[in-house]
């Protein structure tokens, strides 16, 4: 019940703030059927507990809470410590927070000075009930733009956070609500005194230390997690995701955002609209109404600029335009996931077309452990007088003094892609939507969902298969790869079966050119197969990737120069050469899932069970073969 009620309000609460307060079902349901719900479980468990629910008073809260109080410690959540559930502004969630009354401490002390009050109490309760550590995080994001949001997050001292799109059973929301009110319970045994005179000697070493402790649990957290799942960095970060519609395009963008503890803060969804026929729908404008020129921010925009921000959080630095830092600092960045819904509603090559020629002109540079990271500018803000300067300066919330040197270099050379941006568009192929030029699909890794994510019903309660963790990738040229000697036979073998593909297309529009030989080597470079049937399986995945998206046509624009074959049946003998020893069988690794291993084996530091599945580029050449032969003409989408 609890699980429902919860979904019932994140579901529809940014669409009720738009609407009047006054006897707003959802705000009656808030603090009615919801907060009974949860006062009627925490009294089961210790009935001298209160619970308190406000999603408003005379307007919208921008962060509805249902706090926990207990009457020996405090009797109003404006002071003392306390559970509380904190629903995201946004709807995108809500945390389970064990939290602290900051009003009174602020009126007492001053703002500036109850901060760091709180702070050094967050820090204390961390080091001295380490089980604190171990059941929540210590940071939190409610995406809420009032101080009395902000607010929540800095005075959390622990916290577990449950997505929108996947919200737990009710067993587990209760199971971690009781483990937080026996932390609640041992926390208030504690005399007074001895908390007020441990915080005052929490030094800046408890500080250093408690925020190693958060981040070594995280990174253990982490390490299950990539043992499940484990992180594959991606040869290019624009994806297409194509497939029927409610396949799960759109959550699977959103799942991977959610492996990084930097959620919900890098992921960004686009609904795109049918009438965006120009770059400024996704890169805003300079409007020149008003008294002087301003940039008009679109939200795309802002996801880029945030993006780059977590690239300065992390220690990196931007220099002439030119990102540069060491690859331990790079390790510690999250991928920004922007996920453009329904992507071919409009024509991409018009809307999108800055990002398709900005998207080629990244460029790596390594020297050891350090890097550098360039691209051209996405973004030009030219024309804007010192008012419009500062203006854009607050909405792309780049004005704190560490974001100096990232503003002048926006200001100078505009704002080019972040190397952790990564761009996934969903399509559904049908009369409503448009297609796919070839520019666009040479610039794309084209994922088919219908084979690489296939509905099966049996895995929708009961799942055996994980995604693997995707992230950027970290090199836009391979001919280095050629210079690893663990890698240069695959490098080569990967060259020549370029070249046998190539055989059947020459003469036609859709050869390939050394773009598409770049991403292959830089497929191998990401993956590091270490025998010839994952090397064969990374091919294939090029091949679904890459090479059939692009072919389309009818009878006579695919007949081969090669005498009496069409283009597909000489692919066909190639891929039936090249992929021999995953061609008839289910011998090949899934590059994108793996099977669910037990926590235990996790902590054993075992590898997970590798997924075994068909050739994926057989069975869908094959498909495309019998669609020419009846209709007489075929294309890759279907």
């Amino acid at each position: 019940m609890i699980r429902e009620l919860f979904q019932d309000v994140l579901d529809n609460w940014v669409q009720a703030t738009q609407q009047a307060f006054s006897k707003h079902p959802v705000a009656n349901l808030f603090r009615g059927k919801m907060a009974t719900e949860i006062r009627e479980t925490v009294r089961a468990y210790e009935p001298s507990l209160n619970v308190e629910a406000s999603a408003g008073n005379g307007n919208w809260a921008s962060v509805p809470w249902i706090s926990i109080l207990d009457p020996g410690v405090t009797q109003t959540t404006q002071d003392g410590i306390y559970p509380v559930y904190l629903f995201c502004a946004d709807g995108s969630g809500v945390y389970l927070s064990f939290n602290q009354g900051v009003t009174k401490i602020q009126q007492e002390l001053g703002r500036k000075a109850a901060q760091e009050f709180i702070n050094r109490k967050s820090v204390f309760l961390r080091k001295s009930f380490p089980k604190l550590r171990e059941w929540g995080a210590a940071t939190i994001h409610l995406q809420s733009k009032t101080k009395l949001g902000k607010s929540y997050e800095g005075a959390n001292i622990a916290a577990k956070f449950y997505a929108t799109n996947a919200l737990p059973s009710d067993e587990i929301l209760i199971s971690d609500l009781h483990a937080l009110l026996e932390l609640y319970k041992e926390i208030a045994n504690q005399n007074e005194e001895f908390i007020n005179s441990g915080i005052k000697a929490i030094s800046s070493q408890d500080i250093i230390e408690d925020k190693k402790a958060m981040e070594q649990f995280a990174t253990v957290e982490q390490a299950v997690d990539s043992t499940l799942s484990p992180v594959t960095p991606l040869p290019k970060p624009f994806l297409i995701l194509a497939g029927i519609s409610g396949s799960g395009k759109s959550r699977f963008v959103r799942t991977q955002a959610e492996l990084s503890p930097q959620y919900p803060n890098n992921y960004q969804l686009v609904a795109v609209r049918p009438d965006w026929h120009e770059p400024s729908d996704v890169v805003g404008y300079v409007s020149h109404m008003g008294a002087e020129p301003r940039f008009v921010v679109t939200d795309c925009v802002k996801f880029i600029a945030n993006a780059w921000k977590a690239l300065i959080d992390a220690g990196c630095q931007v220099v002439d335009g030119k990102v540069q830092g060491e690859k331990a600092q790079l390790d510690a960045v999250a991928p920004y996931w922007l996920c453009l819904d329904e992507m071919n509603l409009a024509p991409v090559e018009q809307y999108f077309a800055d990002y398709l020629v900005v998207l080629e002109t990244r460029e790596w540079q390594w020297r050891d452990e350090s890097f550098t990271y360039s691209s051209s500018a996405l973004v030009q803000f030219n024309n804007l007088l010192e008012k419009g300067q500062q203006q854009l300066r607050g909405e792309l919330s780049l004005d704190g003094e560490q974001y100096d040197s990232l503003w002048q270099s926006v200001l100078e050379n505009g704002m080019g892609l972040p190397c952790n941006l990564v761009v996934a568009g969903t399509v559904n192929m049908d009369e409503t939507t448009h297609g796919f030029s070839r520019k666009v699909i040479d610039r794309a890794l084209t994922l088919d969902f219908d084979e690489f994510f296939p509905n099966d019903f049996m895995q929708f309660q009961n799942a055996t298969k994980a995604n693997r963790a995707l992230t950027f990738g970290r090199n836009s040229d391979a001919r280095s790869l050629f210079n690893d000697a663990a890698m240069q036979a695959y490098a080569e073998q990967s060259v020549a079966f370029l070249n046998s593909l190539n055989a059947p297309l020459q003469s036609t529009h859709f050869q390939l050119g050394y773009r598409a030989l770049n991403e292959l080597l830089l497929s191998v470079e990401c993956e590091q197969p270490q025998d010839e049937v994952t090397l064969q399986a990374i091919w294939d995945d090029f091949v679904m990737c890459k090479v059939l998206p692009r072919i389309e046509g009818d009878d006579s624009k695919l007949q081969s120069v090669q005498g009496n074959k069409d283009i597909l049946q000489l692919l066909f003998e190639v891929l039936q050469l090249s992929l021999a020893a995953i061609w008839d069988n289910e011998q090949r690794p899934d590059l994108h899932q793996v099977a669910i291993a037990k926590v235990a084996a996790a902590q054993a530091n075992e590898q997970p069970a590798i997924e075994r599945i068909e050739c994926r580029s057989k069975r869908k050449i094959m498909l495309m073969q019998n669609r020419l032969s009846q209709f007489r003409f075929t294309q890759f989408w279907a």
